[in-house]
């Protein structure tokens, strides 16, 4: 410490001088730590003042080191907590994206299969980046990356849009700060013009020599409308009677709107009741028995066309708007299409459209050949 009183200066001179003097016996020092401490004293007495003031000083530094000490240890705690809460992969978002689906329950088995296969694309791309890292030319490499494997604009469009759909999730759960592929605009999609059947492209299949199963897989396809996996997924028991109509009971579906009763057509409720089997394919998962399916409908469709087993459906759609054009509403509800702005009047209100108007419409669906 400096000080302008002469006579101090002088005394702490003499001190600093008798530090290096080896005879000087009346000289204490002592060091604890970063503190160190010399003086030199004339009587014990003194000596003794003078240690009681180093240990009342010492303990209040004690106390405060140590306050210190805790207080840097919790707020590097914090900082290292936030630090590793901010860390958020995509790993950590298929877990949360797909329980709030299921808790929701508002979506089908195939497309929690479109929502993990998303998810295995976006982590064998991105590993276990933090998302928060990420930005927008990521993705779009990602996409890129995506093309180059083969996929088609479409596939790669529907990728993307579930991605960014689960990034605006994480977002607003504050899983991620910002979505950070929002902006993303879609690719240009080629727009082929698919085709229906004919009446005869139905007659050559339902007349051709498929195994029994297989055969009356499309005939429920040609005369219903209904999506292969609601066709897989029947049973004996989904085989009803309401109002005096039997119907198919759709209980696992795309989405909502697939959940429904489908009347049976006349032209196959005596087969349907009396000599089909059901389930009508026992193939050991959905994908085995789609393959299967449409590996002998390929028998007799060309397979480098456009035309499929979902062709069945847009056939079977476009009969019934050929005849009932101011209809659009009950056919959406009979092929389990989302019924739009007319879901509340009909569903809230209405309680849906009667069945025996839906099975009027379906029974005037036909083939020539």
């Amino acid at each position: 410490m400096r000080t302008k009183l002469i006579n101090v200066a002088l005394h702490r001179k003499r001190i600093l001088d008798l530090l290096g003097n080896k005879e000087f016996i009346n000289m204490f020092k002592f060091k604890r730590g970063d503190y160190k401490l010399v003086f030199e004293y004339d009587t014990v007495e003194e000596l003794q003042q003078y240690l009681q003031t180093i240990t009342d000083n010492l303990e209040k530094i004690e106390k405060a080191t140590e306050r210190y000490s805790m207080i840097h240890h919790q707020l590097d705690r914090e900082d290292k907590k936030k630090h590793t809460s901010d860390i958020y992969t995509f790993y950590d978002l298929e877990t949360a994206y797909i329980a709030s689906k299921q808790k929701a329950g508002k979506v089908g088995e195939s497309s929690f299969k479109q929502y993990r296969s998303t998810f295995n694309k976006l982590k064998e791309y991105f590993n276990k980046q933090n998302i928060n890292d990420l930005i927008i030319e990521d993705f779009e490499k990602f996409r890129e990356d995506l093309q180059q494997s083969g996929l088609v604009n479409k596939t790669v469009n529907n990728i993307m849009s579930m991605a960014i759909n689960a990034l605006d999730f994480a977002v607003v759960r504050k899983h991620i700060r910002e979505n950070p592929a929002k902006g993303l605009e879609s690719l240009k999609e080629e727009d082929p013009n698919k085709e229906n059947y004919t009446d005869k492209d139905v007659g050559d299949i339902l007349s051709y020599g498929y195994p029994e199963n297989f055969k009356n897989i499309f005939m429920i396809g040609a005369y219903s409308g209904m999506r292969v996996a609601e066709i897989i997924n029947l049973t004996k028991e989904d085989i009803v009677q309401e109002e005096g109509i039997y119907c198919f009971d759709i209980k696992r579906a795309k989405t909502s709107s697939g959940v429904r009763l489908v009347p049976i057509h006349k032209d196959i409720l005596d087969l349907v009741l009396h000599k089909m089997k059901f389930p009508l394919i026992e193939e050991k998962t959905m994908n085995a028995c789609q393959k299967a399916i449409l590996k002998q409908l390929y028998r007799v469709v060309d397979k480098n066309s456009t035309k499929n087993f979902h062709t069945f459906r847009g056939t079977f759609i476009a009969k019934l708007m050929n005849e009932f054009r101011k209809e659009l509403a009950v056919i959406r509800e009979i092929v389990g299409h989302s019924k739009g702005e007319d879901k509340l009047l009909v569903d809230t209100y209405g309680k849906g459209f009667a069945l025996p108007i839906k099975k009027q419409m379906i029974d005037t669906v036909h083939y020539v050949f």
